[in-house]
C-alpha cells in the first residue's frame, strides 16, 4: 500500500500544471486604433493605437490567461471569428447584426462621433445644396450628384444605413485601403469622403499636422439619420470560452467607473470633439450596460 501511495504521489509531482487559458488578440492595420508597420509615420506611435494600449490595459487587469496577438485583415478576423474554434478577442468593435451572429460584445468601453461627411473647408460650399436645418447632409441627395466626386474604402462597415445608400452607386470611387480616402481628401483629389474623426486626425498628425493647433483644414458634417455618436466594445469569439471571458471584461469595466482606458481614444480627437464626447457620454449612453 505504501508503494502505491508513493507511485502516486510521485504522479502528481510530476504531473504537469494547468495551463492558464489563451486568449489571441486580433490586429488589424486600422490607425490610430491599431498602429503597425507603417513606415515612418507609423514609427512615432509604434505600439501606440489607442485599441492597442486598451488591449494592454485590460490583459493586465484579467489575470488567469495567456495572452497572444496576432496581425490581420479585417477580413481574415471575420473569418476567424466565424470558424470560432479559438478565443479570438478585438479591441474595439461596433456592434452589428451581421457580426452578432458570430461575435459575443463586451458592455460600452467608450463612444466616439459617428461617422461624418467630410470636404476641405476652402470647398465647404459643395455641400451647401444637401444640408437640412440641422446642418446635416442628406447622403442618398448628395451621392445622386454625379458632378461631386467622393471616395469611400471597400469593404468596410459604416452602418447599416450609410451602406445601403453607398451600395446603390457603384461608380462612386472605392478604395482597399481604410487609409486612403483622408490622404486623397487632404490632398486635394476627391471633394469628400466618409469618415470617423479619428480617422482624419490620423492622417492629419501622420501627414505632419500639429495635434493642438486649433484648425484643421477639412471640415465635417453629421450625417441625416446618423446618431451623433458610436458605442464601441470589445468583440470576441461566439462560444463558451469567449462568453466566459466577455463576463470577466465586463466584472472589470463595472469595477471600473472612471474608464481609464477611454482616455486613449480621446487622446486622437480635436479639442471639440473631445469636448462633445464627454459631455454627451452619460446621456448618449449608459457605460456599464451591456448592449442589446
Amino acid at each position: 500500500m505504501r508503494v502505491w501511495a508513493a507511485i502516486i504521489l510521485a504522479a502528481f509531482a510530476f504531473a504537469s500544471p494547468v495551463r492558464a487559458e489563451a486568449v489571441v488578440w486580433l490586429m488589424p492595420a486600422y490607425p490610430p486604433a491599431f498602429i503597425l508597420d507603417l513606415g515612418e509615420a507609423g514609427s512615432r506611435w509604434r505600439g501606440g493605437g489607442f485599441a492597442q494600449q486598451m488591449q494592454a490595459w485590460f490583459i493586465k487587469h484579467i489575470p488567469g490567461y495567456e495572452s497572444e496577438t496576432l496581425e490581420a485583415s479585417i477580413s481574415r478576423i471575420m473569418t476567424l471569428m466565424q470558424a470560432g474554434d479559438r478565443l479570438y478577442c478585438l479591441a474595439t468593435t461596433n456592434q452589428t447584426q451581421a457580426r452578432a451572429a458570430f461575435m459575443t460584445f463586451s458592455a460600452t468601453l467608450y463612444l466616439q462621433p459617428s461617422n461624418r461627411i467630410v470636404v476641405q473647408t476652402d470647398r465647404s460650399t459643395l455641400l451647401s445644396p444637401y444640408l437640412d436645418t440641422t446642418g446635416a447632409v442628406d447622403l442618398s441627395a448628395l451621392l445622386r450628384d454625379l458632378r461631386i466626386g467622393g471616395s469611400i474604402a471597400s469593404g468596410r462597415a459604416y452602418s447599416a444605413a450609410i451602406d445601403r445608400a453607398l451600395a446603390a452607386v457603384p461608380e462612386l470611387d472605392r478604395q482597399s485601403s481604410i487609409e486612403t480616402p483622408p490622404k486623397l481628401l487632404l490632398a486635394g483629389r476627391t471633394d469628400w469622403i466618409i469618415a470617423y474623426p479619428r480617422e482624419l486626425e490620423w492622417a492629419w498628425r501622420a501627414g505632419g499636422g500639429d495635434a493642438d493647433a486649433e484648425d484643421r483644414p477639412y471640415r465635417a458634417y453629421p450625417i441625416v439619420g446618423e446618431p451623433p455618436f458610436v458605442a464601441n466594445h470589445i468583440g470576441c469569439t461566439k462560444n463558451a470560452a469567449g462568453q466566459r471571458f466577455i463576463e470577466k471584461i465586463d466584472k472589470t469595466i463595472a469595477a471600473n467607473p472612471d474608464r481609464p482606458w477611454r482616455l486613449f481614444m480621446l487622446a486622437w480627437l480635436d479639442r471639440a470633439d473631445r469636448a462633445a464626447v464627454e459631455a454627451a457620454e452619460p446621456v448618449a449612453s449608459p457605460l456599464n450596460a451591456r448592449p442589446p
